[in-house]
């Protein structure tokens, strides 16, 4: 991010439009894969007002444009931009964009429920000799998304069929084979094939661990590069202080000298003693200016220095992170990390993110199916799905282990009595 921010610097300094309008491009895409969709806007806009009337690039900022209205769920605004980029993808000749808003248009149209449209997008592409495997693969998965909202199970089977022939041998990204395993999980689902569902959603689930991994990994390495680029500025700033009392000094000692000279002058005309005298007034004020500016970079410097503590702080929680996965058996570790991440806050609080965000509506379910169990059993069910030992999981509710066999037993037999109803 860092030597995109600077590319866009020289690029306006340069008055070089084309470098300013990609650096803010790749900083937009970045932006969406850290989940800040306004700030990705915000870039692809000015990248917009940069670019001028370079077709496929502007085909190209539309599109990202699209699917960022996509994810924040204006469909309209993204509609606007997929039907903009395609004019500019005519005009620019550019085909590789065109099947991307092809396969956005289809995702918007999927989403809105227009399965048709959806279909009519992707049919378009489906005998078009110059698309790679990848192309081919990603049409394959949204055709089958599209049959099996549909209903339609057999042309769902086909479609995912050709997907799963093209998964050994195409080089895909992690996020593409997350959905691909996804989506073939829920449908093996739907055809009430338990085994072959599993087999799916662990690699799913794999997949997406080995995702989150490799995100965690590029924070701290971000992290670290603020870090050594913040105590770079502040050596940077320490040497230009020291540079700067040592201009002062001279100067002072420059002007002590002048003021010696005219002080002997003095001796000789009364004109020019008016002016030694004038000249050690100018030196009083830049003596109080000298010390202003001493004090005023103090200031700075503290601030810098409190930056810095901060960061390395935010550092050294990362570490401790990257540590306790690397060393999961390392219990002094995870103390250490779960101290440092929760406080002495309850956890139950930051489980229920990761399982609404793994099993969206669960817990809601688990309400309106057994009303009999309170919160703490409605707890201990939703935690049995994830086959914790006994002792993480009371760790996790912050109860003892005597306690939770116990409400185990009543989980227990609540399933098994609404199974006989």
């Amino acid at each position: 991010m860092r030597s995109f921010k600077e590319a866009e610097q020289y690029g306006k300094l340069a008055v070089d439009s084309l470098t300013v309008a990609h650096a803010e491009y790749w900083m937009g895409k970045m932006l969406i894969d850290d989940g800040m969709e306004q700030e990705a806007l915000k870039s692809f806009m000015v990248s917009e007002r940069y670019i001028g009337n370079h077709n496929a690039d502007r085909s190209t900022i539309e599109n990202s444009k699209a699917v960022v209205y996509i994810l924040m769920g204006q469909h309209n605004d993204a509609e606007l931009c997929l039907r903009q980029s395609l004019l500019y993808a005519e005009k620019g000749h550019t085909d590789r964009v065109k099947r991307k808003i092809h396969n956005n248009y289809s995702v918007l149209y999927r989403l809105e429920g227009k399965y048709g449209e959806a279909l009519n997008s992707l049919q378009q592409m489906i005998n078009d000799q110059s698309l790679d495997n990848k192309e081919r693969f990603v049409l394959y998965l949204n055709i089958g998304n599209v049959y099996f909202d549909m209903g339609v199970k057999d042309s769902t089977a086909c479609y995912f069929q050709f997907m799963e022939e093209l998964l050994p041998i195409v080089n895909l990204k992690a996020e593409t084979k997350v959905a691909a395993y996804e989506a073939l999980s829920h449908f093996a689902e739907s055809q009430n094939n338990a085994a072959l569902a599993l087999k799916y959603r662990e690699k799913h689930e794999k997949i997406l661990y080995d995702l989150m991994i490799q995100q965690q990994e590029q924070t701290v390495y971000r992290i670290q590069q603020q870090y050594n680029y913040e105590s770079l500025q502040n050596k940077m700033i320490q040497e230009r202080s020291r540079m700067q009392r040592l201009v002062a000094i001279g100067i002072v000692l420059l002007l002590c000298i002048v003021a010696l000279f005219f002080y002997q002058s003095s001796q000789r005309n009364k004109k020019e003693a008016e002016t030694n005298a004038n000249l050690f007034h100018f030196m009083q004020q830049n003596r109080a200016l000298v010390e202003s500016n001493i004090e005023h970079e103090k200031k700075v410097l503290d601030t810098m220095q409190q930056l810095s503590n901060m960061y390395y702080a935010r550092f050294k929680t990362m570490q401790k992170l990257s540590f306790s996965i690397e060393n999961p058996k390392n219990k002094i570790a995870l103390k250490d990390l779960e101290k440092v991440v929760f406080g002495d806050g309850e956890h139950w609080e930051a489980v229920k993110e990761v399982i609404d965000a793994l099993y969206p509506g669960l817990r809601e379910s688990v309400t309106y199916k057994y009303p009999e169990m309170d919160e703490m059993e409605r707890r201990v069910f939703i935690l049995s799905r994830f086959k914790l030992p006994r002792m993480e999981e009371a760790a996790l509710l912050g109860i003892s282990t005597s306690v939770l066999d116990k409400l185990r037993t009543r989980v227990h037999k609540i399933v098994e009595k609404d199974k006989k109803q």
